[in-house]
């Protein structure tokens, strides 16, 4: 197997606004004589992965059995099989399995009071649906939101419609993998797989054939997928979100799907990952937890002193006066503690009358 990088766009970066529009001819727009299906009309979950929230008053084999039943009741027939091996940091995977041996979900549970269930392929969306029915507090660990096309030459131009969007976001992280034997099917990267979001194009009927010879899929069908995983707060919300509404991950998801459904998908941005905290963030987060209680003591005494007309005075107002009357006691003891080299002209509104002559500062 062969693994080739794209190289920058030969002809330079076309003139696309997020995605929307474009002044150039797009690889996906297709010719008036093709009549293929180019048009994105619908996007679904092909893989739905969660974690249920847990319940304290149940040991992990009661709230296992009990989610297992709970699941049972709203799937189609089926049989259990148990496997003394999980993964994830679980020690065992329960799996549903269809009449035709196919895996309709998987659970994975013991060693954590919270199971993670997992359905994919076709199962994904009707679970997806059935869980947050009946567990609406799950979080998501993982999604995949997927698009499909289908017609002549489709694959060649998605391929240079993803390559296209990666040029004007900046990006140098796709990668194409071609098989030495085309009927396996190509697949295209973009993002990196240690990022919680990436995407995927690649040729599903040739990976559908390969798999099973007789299932009759049509070798030209080729699928977008985008695949995120969540991170902390994050997972509460994709819990709530549509497959259309998952491609709001980031900046570059946005513009390709937006470019693939010809501007008429603009999911609304999704933060995945928290912000990295800055040095200054951190330092004010530990002290304003460190003095706390201060505060808020300080804050009920300025309360205590303060006179509202018509009513008491709330905590709040009184933690404003508190502040204010501490605003010189804090500015002596910066003007003390801060070294002189530290302070610019700017600052001279924080020293008093001789301040800035004792700098060297000409006053103003």
């Amino acid at each position: 197997m062969t693994q080739r990088r794209p190289g920058r766009n030969d002809q330079g970066p076309p003139s696309y606004n997020m995605g929307v529009t474009s002044r150039v001819p797009s690889p996906w727009k297709a010719k008036e004589d093709q009549k293929d299906d180019r048009q994105v009309t619908s996007c679904t979950f092909d893989w739905y992965q969660a974690t249920l929230p847990g319940d304290d008053r149940q040991t992990g084999p009661q709230y296992f059995r009990n989610v297992s039943e709970m699941l049972a009741d709203h799937l189609k027939p089926f049989q259990l099989r148990h496997v003394d091996r999980g993964m994830s940091g679980y020690e065992k995977r329960t799996e549903f399995v269809d009449n035709r041996g196919g895996v309709e979900l998987t659970i994975l549970h013991g060693g954590n009071p919270k199971p993670n269930v997992k359905a994919t392929s076709r199962h994904a969306a009707p679970f997806a649906e059935l869980l947050r029915r009946l567990q609406p507090n799950h979080r998501v660990t993982r999604i995949d939101a997927a698009v499909d096309f289908a017609g002549p030459d489709v694959w060649g131009a998605a391929l240079k419609t993803c390559q296209l969007v990666m040029d004007v976001r900046g990006m140098d992280s796709g990668l194409l993998m071609q098989p030495d034997n085309p009927q396996k099917g190509a697949t295209y990267y973009m993002g990196s797989r240690n990022s919680p979001v990436m995407a995927r194009l690649y040729q599903k009927g040739y990976e559908q054939l390969g798999r099973f010879p007789d299932c009759g899929a049509d070798p030209e069908w080729v699928r977008l997928e985008l695949q995120v995983r969540p991170q902390k707060d994050a997972k509460t919300i994709f819990a709530t979100k549509t497959a259309q509404e998952a491609w709001g991950a980031t900046k570059w998801s946005r513009h390709l799907i937006a470019v693939f459904s010809q501007g008429e998908w603009q999911p609304e941005g999704i933060r995945v990952a928290p912000r990295t905290e800055t040095e200054w963030e951190r330092t004010h987060r530990f002290m304003t937890g460190q003095y706390a209680r201060h505060m808020f003591e300080g804050g009920k005494l300025a309360r205590d002193n303060l006179i509202v007309p018509g009513r008491a005075a709330s905590w709040r107002e009184g933690l404003r006066l508190f502040f204010a009357e501490m605003e010189e006691d804090v500015a002596a003891i910066i003007r003390e503690r801060i070294k002189a080299g530290d302070w610019t002209p700017n600052d001279r509104d924080a020293y008093d009358v001789q301040g800035p002559a004792i700098l060297g500062w000409e006053a103003s």
